[in-house]
């Protein structure tokens, strides 16, 4: 990575927040690409046999805290080569972006927790995932335990920005936009070829 043009944007939030959502929107307007670390961890654990959270919880055990980020920055590097602009969705633990901070000293970095209310997270998951409100409540429920145990209460505390995204998809856009904007300078817009 090393050149300071590099952007790093850190999406978390619990399922159904809008993670990907301000994705798709960053790729729009930036070019950026992106990147999600539970696919990444789902890869790597079945190339050894294990579930993800044993392999994250081996990551940190036998690599200490920043393990995890350790095993998702080739994943990074080679993302970074394809965009000025790599979108982490699924960072869930503060160690994580300290590691990531520590490993591309010299990129941009903004961090941005991304939150909805319950009723407009789980009607999203139901609608997003073609499952009825009930199995989406169910799901939720135990993914928020889930990011609980990680640490995603720590996590909040720490981002750049936090935001709520009830509905309002351009008002979201724009204040991600001008906090990123002001926490890593000028990024310049996809060029329209």
């Amino acid at each position: 990575m090393g050149q300071e043009s590099n952007v790093i944007v850190c999406l978390s939030g619990p399922r159904g927040s809008g993670k990907t959502l301000i994705s798709k929107l960053l790729r729009k307007k930036y070019g950026a690409v992106d990147l999600h670390v539970g696919y990444i961890m789902r890869m790597l654990a079945a190339k050894v046999g294990m579930t993800p959270i044993d392999l994250m919880n081996k990551l940190i055990r036998e690599r200490g805290k920043e393990g995890v980020a350790e095993a998702i920055a080739p994943f990074v590097r080679s993302f970074s080569k394809k965009s000025n602009m790599v979108v982490i969705q699924g960072v869930y633990r503060p160690e994580d972006i300290i590691g990531l901070k520590r490993i591309f000293p010299d990129a941009r970095f903004h961090t941005v927790f991304v939150d909805a209310s319950n009723r407009v997270r789980v009607d999203r998951v139901a609608n997003r995932d073609k499952i009825d409100r009930e199995a989406a409540q169910r799901s939720t429920r135990q993914r928020d335990a889930q990011r609980k145990s990680h640490g995603i209460d720590q996590l909040k505390r720490v981002m750049d920005q936090r935001v709520k995204n009830n509905g309002d998809i351009p008002g979201l856009f724009r204040r991600v936009d001008r906090a990123m904007q002001r926490s890593v300078g000028h990024i310049p817009p996809r060029s329209r070829h």
